[in-house]
């Protein structure tokens, strides 16, 4: 079931990026969202965890090395949570020491 909605998320997120995808983006979005709980995922629409996914990406994407990009969203009011997104070298702990 996992790997059924995980690919979903990933072509979904392809066509976002409408033929700009680089090679093995499928398999990043899939690592993207391997450790999330079944049901929370189940709670959004595919559509919706791909949008997440790619605007994600295009955020990492704008990063230079060894910089620290930090993006805090607010929720809209169909939204319950506040999303924030990291993009940074490998740092451990650091999702740790953001919540």
């Amino acid at each position: 079931m996992q790997d059924a909605l995980l690919a979903r998320i990933a072509e979904d997120a392809r066509a976002l990026l409408d033929g700009a995808a680089p090679q093995g983006f499928a398999d990043w979005v899939k690592r993207y969202f391997r450790a999330a709980a079944m049901d929370t995922l189940n709670e959004r629409e595919p559509g919706e965890l791909a949008r997440v996914a790619v605007t994600h990406f295009q955020f990492a994407c704008s990063r230079r090395p060894a910089q620290v990009l930090i993006r805090l969203t607010r929720p809209t009011p169909d939204q319950r949570l506040a999303r924030i997104q990291v993009c940074a070298d490998d740092m451990p702990f650091l999702v740790d020491t953001l919540v």
